[in-house]
């Protein structure tokens, strides 16, 4: 005896995503239910705005102290160029001038054995004169420190520094660390 039980019929296959397709969940939200969520999730990001500016010492509504414009050290435009301009200047001047230093820098093979090095202050007059050289750091041996000098003052007419440098260079100079 046979007993006829009929089973449901399988579901039918899911599809499964290809691995570069996008698969979107449909949602049965409300369209109001979905404006409230947005409405609360703005309105908590504004709180942690708050907070945050809070912490760091902000106020929500300007003082007489914030509408006052600060006096002091501000440059007219076109005096001064950018932290990143003026980092490309110093380093394309750099390599300059250290091209120049290294077509002279020749010191004996057992000088160069004992791992010397020194750091000197160079300061470049507007047309790439000397204007004077100062060891910041000397190697604490005379001979490698008289190369160094000697290199400097052989390398003479120095590379012609960029407007924006010439001032700089004069008064601050730029350092220079030997061996090259």
């Amino acid at each position: 005896m046979q007993i006829g039980l009929k089973l449901p019929d399988p579901p039918p296959p899911k599809e499964i995503a290809k691995p570069d397709e996008m698969v979107i969940k449909p949602t049965l939200k409300s369209a109001q239910h979905q404006h409230k969520l947005v409405e609360n999730k703005n309105k908590q990001a504004l709180q942690r705005l708050k907070a945050l500016a809070k912490i760091q010492g902000f106020r929500e509504e300007p003082t007489k102290a914030h509408q006052i414009p600060i006096k002091g050290n501000k440059l007219s435009p076109g005096t001064s160029l950018s932290d990143d301009a003026k980092e490309g200047a110093e380093a394309h001047y750099l390599d300059a001038l250290r091209d120049r230093l290294r077509e002279n820098w020749n010191i004996p093979i057992w000088l160069d054995r004992q791992k010397l090095n020194a750091t000197v202050e160079i300061r470049i007059g507007l047309s790439g004169t000397l204007q004077g050289l100062k060891f910041v750091k000397p190697s604490g041996n005379a001979q490698f420190d008289d190369a160094v000098k000697k290199t400097i003052q052989l390398s003479q007419p120095l590379p012609d520094p960029p407007q924006e440098l010439k001032t700089s260079l004069v008064t601050n100079g730029i350092l220079m660390g030997f061996p090259l």
